[in-house]
């Protein structure tokens, strides 16, 4: 019998690249899936799916909403406290970001207002989602469970177009940015 050679470990493929997918923000701006303008500028969210600008980020919106359609009864309240937890610190990143922007041009400023007041308006859903989701029974759980899943991406995608529209007129405007 011949004795087996071991033979040596592959390394794994590569991972292929991400397709270039760029996206236009609400004022305007391209930018790509890693949040770069296309113009060279940096940009906060390169598509819906794929959001990188801070306050966007720290929303996790891809995990989150997994955790949030996982959420039992049992576990609910852990869930919805950690949801408050987010968008607390959101609105609170929002409304700093909202006052670096006071020295943008007028347009630009017009345009960040417009997206900040569909920030708030998105987040006053999901408030009321959560506080149903809070006060919801066995039976109505899964509706409200879905219903506080889907304004939650609402929410997040509101943020990570503000914040990219904000972020990209800042920089072209040369304004720091918090």
């Amino acid at each position: 019998m011949v004795p087996m050679q071991a033979q040596p470990e592959l390394p794994p493929p590569p991972t292929p690249p991400l397709p270039a997918v760029t996206a236009t923000g609400s004022a305007g701006i391209k930018v790509n899936q890693s949040g770069i303008a296309t113009d060279g500028k940096v940009g906060a969210n390169g598509s819906a799916n794929r959001q990188t600008g801070p306050i966007a980020s720290s929303l996790n919106s891809t995990a989150v909403v997994g955790d949030i359609s996982g959420a039992t009864t049992a576990n609910r309240l852990e869930v919805l406290s950690h949801v408050d937890n987010l968008v607390q610190a959101s609105d609170h990143d929002m409304s700093n970001l909202s006052g670096a922007t006071r020295n943008l041009k007028e347009e630009s400023r017009r345009q960040f207002e417009a997206d900040y007041a569909a920030v708030q308006t998105r987040g006053t859903a999901l408030k009321n989602s959560v506080n149903d989701a809070r006060q919801s029974t066995d039976s109505t759980w899964i509706d409200a469970r879905d219903k506080l899943a889907a304004n939650y991406q609402d929410y997040a995608q509101a943020v990570a177009e503000a914040e990219a529209s904000a972020r990209a007129s800042m920089a072209g405007s040369g304004v720091a940015q918090p």
